[in-house]
């Protein structure tokens, strides 16, 4: 749908503002100061919305700027212009300490209109702007507080060990309530100049507002944590301006991107602002061309869709576990509809396969066959969606492709920016969660052993780990440890080089691969493959997050459909261990598995671990069968462990230990013992004392 030209700043087409735009840009200091005045250029454009009860509350980017400024001024963080700390007097006599214009402020609030006003007041009073992590513990934020220096802290909550003014404490105005400003020399204006001193002397900014404001050069961001450490990096405004042109190559190859709904272009507020993600993919791409914002009140998904239907939303950037949490709810309501309901879907999606290669035809076809699927999710409206942050499954892909939305997979990293988005329409390369190729400003290689190399203009000019500083040259490869494979210049990603564990026979084992085939076990929350380390070497080791409540019998149904889904896979002869837990690997807040702190979890054994039979307290143990007395004996030899730790249905690999070798060993004990030969397509099936005795029963009643 054609846009509204009266947001277009006066030109005629989304092409032709979008060009000026960057044209003026291009023209000048390519600084934070600059990309302001661009941002907030379009004054009568609406750049937010809120719903406050029934009604939906707007406020202008003109409107905005002019809070923003009227909070900077008066808190004094408009024009410092001191090139280091300082001190003064305050009102009781005691010193007082102002932070320079080259100084760090944190900011650590959720997604509001009142983080884009502190961040940009921030960065008004000269100082750069730490953009806390509120994923991360309090141990990992303060750190990363002493490595950056940070001199205070605007916080919507948590209090830190450097000076920590609240948010509420700062706010000057907001959609509910648009205060006039005081008149000059009357009781209020006098208030609130006794007000500004109290917040400046609590932060500690300098309060010459007679100088000329000198806008703060650094954004440091915080990687996500689940990594060995956590990174700082630093973007200036020249990287920010080469990410907005890189934005605009997705508009001139996908015209989906730019596509309004009523006049409107509306991105969701999802992805918190402080991830690079969020930052880049929605703040600034969406702000530099002055579109509108939508605020997210709770991650409920009544809320969710609720809110992109009430307010039309266009755009969704999110995290893979969002849209696999809203494919696996639609599957179930799919699921439960009547068997002609079900068989209707299914002869409608693999018509969606069959034209994947037409996409107007496929397009037409999917908004004629899936109308009453979209209108009990996200509605109409919702035009361009786009996962980053970790892998996506093909099949969460081809389902939001298939009904009638367009869901791309993006790349990017604290490190590096936003590099890539897929923008094909509808292939297989969309489907297979293909990133695409690198956006103009940016470089990919693929080192020998496949990991993902990047270099380019948008890559962090800075970056602070384990308290030491460095600059990044733009000459310079970063090695994001991402495994990839590249198909006529369209990249793939395969997972983390770190999350690969090393089998005992030397088989690399990939999480990313792996995990998804336990996605549709009925009682499985999460599965996460980790490499606990013992004497040096990398263990195989499954962790399975079960139902909360399960029972006895539920989890026995859970307990065999895992082992063998594990077994079908070429799984059950590597692993060391499968360990079932109630316990939560993910909270609401996480983006992806933090397998690092999952490990920890397991090597520290502060899983509350299921039992085999959660009611009965243990594992189904051998009586006093004869024959199965002396299986366990045999098992119990191969693998060097005492006779009473083999129960009846105890895995010879998962649960002992045992290797192919000490396994094809057992057998041909078990062969001599009972007289009989095993062949060799029983494979390694017989992996339990039940499943022997079983088989030996069968045999002999031949």
């Amino acid at each position: 749908m054609r846009a509204d030209i009266s947001s277009l700043g006066g030109y005629n087409s989304i092409d032709e503002f979008v060009e000026a735009k960057l044209k003026r840009f291009e023209k000048m200091d390519h600084n934070m100061a600059s990309l302001y005045e661009m941002m907030f250029s379009e004054k009568d454009n609406i750049m937010y919305e809120t719903s406050i009860g029934y009604e939906i509350k707007t406020i202008t980017y003109g409107e905005v700027k002019a809070q923003i400024e009227a909070k900077a001024k008066r808190f004094g963080l408009l024009g410092t212009g001191s090139k280091g700390p300082k001190t003064g007097e305050g009102e009781d006599g005691t010193a007082a300490s102002f932070i320079g214009s080259d100084s760090v402020i944190g900011l650590y609030m959720d997604n509001s209109l009142e983080w884009i006003e502190n961040f940009w007041c921030i960065l008004m009073c000269g100082c750069s702007v730490l953009l806390m992590n509120r994923r991360l513990d309090d141990d990992t934020l303060e750190k990363a507080i002493r490595d950056c220096d940070v001199k205070a802290v605007i916080s919507d909550g948590r209090q830190f060990s450097v000076p920590t003014i609240m948010a509420e404490e700062l706010a000057t105005g907001s959609l509910a309530e648009k205060a006039e400003a005081p008149a000059a020399g009357s009781l209020a204006e006098k208030a609130k100049e006794s007000e500004e001193y109290e917040i400046t002397a609590k932060v500690g900014i300098s309060t010459d507002a007679g100088r000329k404001s000198v806008f703060g050069t650094t954004v440091y961001v915080m990687s996500s944590g689940t990594s060995a450490s956590v990174k700082i990096c630093g973007y200036s405004g020249e990287e920010f301006y080469f990410q907005v042109c890189d934005s605009y190559s997705i508009i001139k190859k996908c015209g989906l991107m730019k596509t309004h709904y009523k006049g409107m272009l509306k991105q969701l507020t999802f992805l918190p602002f402080y991830h690079i993600f969020g930052l880049v993919a929605v703040y600034i791409w969406f702000a530099f061309f002055s579109r509108t914002f939508v605020e997210l009140k709770n991650f409920e998904p009544e809320t969710i869709t609720s809110t992109i239907k009430k307010h039309g939303v266009t755009h969704i950037f999110a995290v893979p576990l969002f849209w696999e949490r809203v494919y696996e709810q639609a599957q179930k309501t799919i699921k439960a509809r009547d068997e002609k309901t079900l068989a209707k879907f299914q002869k409608g999606m693999r018509l969606m396969r069959k034209t994947s290669n037409m996409p107007r035809l496929n397009r037409f076809l999917s908004k004629k066959l899936f109308k009453e699927v979209r209108e009990n999710m996200f509605g109409e409206s919702v035009v361009f969606m786009i996962s980053g942050g970790s892998e996506i499954r093909p099949e969460i892909l081809e389902f939001f492709n298939g009904i009638g939305y367009h869901l791309a997979n993006g790349y990017g990293m604290s490190e590096v920016g936003i590099t890539s988005v897929n923008l094909d329409k509808y292939s297989k390369k969309l489907l297979e969660g293909y990133v695409g190729e690198p956006f103009g400003s940016i470089e990919y290689k693929l080192t020998d052993e496949g990991n993902l190399c990047v270099r380019g203009k948008t890559v962090a000019s800075t970056v602070i780990e384990n308290g030491q500083k460095r600059s990044v040259g733009r000459d310079e490869w970063y090695d994001t440890k991402d495994m990839a494979v590249c198909e006529n210049g369209q990249y793939r990603l395969l997972g983390r080089r770190d999350d690969v564990v090393i089998s005992s026979t030397g088989e690399n084992l990939n999480p990313n691969i792996i995990e998804p085939a336990f996605s549709d076990i009925k009682g499985v929350r999460n599965v996460c493959l980790i490499g606990p380390e013992r004497e040096g070497v990398k263990l195989p080791v499954l962790v399975v997050s079960t139902d909360k409540f399960i029972n006895a019998e539920e989890f026995e149904s859970v307990n065999s459909a895992v082992r063998e889904k594990a077994s079908e896979i070429g799984l059950g002869t590597e692993l060391k261990d499968i360990l079932f837990t109630t316990d939560e690997l993910m909270t609401s807040e996480d983006f992806k598995l933090n397998r690092r702190k999952i490990r920890a979890d397991y090597e520290q054994q502060r899983f509350s671990k299921i039992d085999k039979n959660p009611d009965a307290g243990g594992s189904i143990r051998i009586d006093g069968n004869a024959m199965a007395l002396k299986i366990r004996d045999i098992f119990a030899e191969a693998v060097d462990k005492p006779k009473d730790s083999v129960a009846y249905d105890t895995d010879f690999f998962i649960d002992l230990g045992g290797t192919s070798l000490d396994y094809f060993s057992m057998l041909c004990e078990i062969e001599e013992e009972f007289d009989l030969k095993i062949p060799d397509e029983a494979g390694t099936s017989l992996r339990t004392v039940q499943k022997l005795c079983e088989y030996i029963n069968l045999k002999n009643a031949k």
